[in-house]
Formats: structure tokens, sequence, C-alpha cells
């Protein structure tokens, strides 16, 4: 954006370029955070072997109903929010040593979560 505006002959610096998008921008909430993680997640849950945006498609595609988490939030704001979102400091010594690094403090913290609001019974049945 800041190259485009240099060439159409505006003097402006890279720093106004960013704070001008940045404003343009609507704050992010955390239940807005949560909504993404929970489409990750039900993403999991229901896998499919095309693109993460055939979820948003306005038709079905495949065994994804049209609409699926569009009802929930747009496409570009989901985008956004999973590139800024980050669990994990990228200089960790751990990095080097655990595959999942990056996710581990989520995993921790749903693992804590539904071990606190889950009690398992003594005998478990899987159909």
């Amino acid at each position: 954006m800041h190259r485009k505006q240099r060439e159409q002959g505006k003097d402006v610096t890279r720093d106004e370029v960013l704070e001008k998008e940045i404003k343009q921008h609507k704050p992010i909430k955390g239940h807005v955070i949560v909504r993404c993680i929970g489409l990750l997640t039900a993403r999991i849950l229901c896998p499919h072997s095309r693109r993460l945006s055939d979820h948003w498609a306005t038709t079905t595609v495949g065994a994804v109903p049209a609409g699926t988490f569009g009802r929930y939030i747009p496409k570009a704001r989901f985008g956004r929010i999973m590139q800024n979102l980050h669990f994990s400091d990228n200089s960790d010594a751990k990095a080097d040593t655990d595959r999942a690094w990056k996710v581990r403090p989520v995993v921790e913290i749903m693992q804590r979560t539904f071990l606190a609001g889950y009690n398992v019974p003594p005998v478990l049945a899987f159909d």
C-alpha cells in the first residue's frame, strides 16, 4: 500500500499508511477469538480435502453445507484474525524439540478445562 501511494506521487510515510490501515479495522474482542477457535475445532471434527474457504461458499461444496461459517464471522475477518493470532513466543527454546510448541499452550488449557468440566465414568463404551 505504501509503495502504491508513493508511485501515485503522494508523500506519505510507511507509519502513516500502517496507522491508517489499523484504524480501518474493528478491534478484535475476546468472544471473536473464541468464535474463530470454535470454527477451527468444527473444521477438525468435520474435515474435507478441499480449501478452508469452502466453508464460506454460498452453495454446497461436497459435504460442507452452504454458508456454514459465514453465519458466525466474515471470511476476511477470520483471515485477518488468524494471521495475527499467536499463542507462543517464536524465540522459545522448545521450538527445536517440540513439534506442537506453537499450539501447546492452547491444548494444555483445553485439556484442563475439559477435565474440570467432564468426569469420566468408570465404564465408558464407544459404539
